[in-house]
């Protein structure tokens, strides 16, 4: 027997092949257009008040002349190395102050 043309079989749909969605691309900023427009103008205004800054004074130092030293400083380092030369004859022992104080005594302070 014959089949009719009625009797075959429908034909098969293409089914598309399964595919990755494409990447979503990120937003970028759109690129400003330049145009042609007057320069724009400069809004007139009054000059800002000036305010004075009070400055603050610089505490002065004592400026000593180079080459002149006062007696107070000579005396100072001279019991400063004689504390020293103590304190060193005897191996850094004992307190610093007893060695400032021999000192004193060595070079007849009081």
């Amino acid at each position: 027997m014959k089949k009719k043309v009625s009797d075959k079989a429908p034909a098969k749909k293409a089914v598309p092949a399964v595919t990755k969605p494409a990447p979503t691309k990120k937003a970028t900023p759109a690129k400003k257009v330049a145009t042609k427009n007057a320069p724009a103008k400069k809004a007139v205004t009054a000059p800002a008040k000036k305010t004075a800054v009070k400055k603050k004074a610089l505490a002065k130092k004592p400026v000593t002349k180079a080459g002149k030293t006062s007696l107070a400083e000579v005396h100072y380092h001279d019991i400063e190395k004689a504390a020293y030369y103590l304190a060193e004859q005897d191996g850094f022992q004992s307190d610093p102050l007893e060695y400032w104080l021999a000192a004193q005594r060595q070079l007849g302070d009081k």
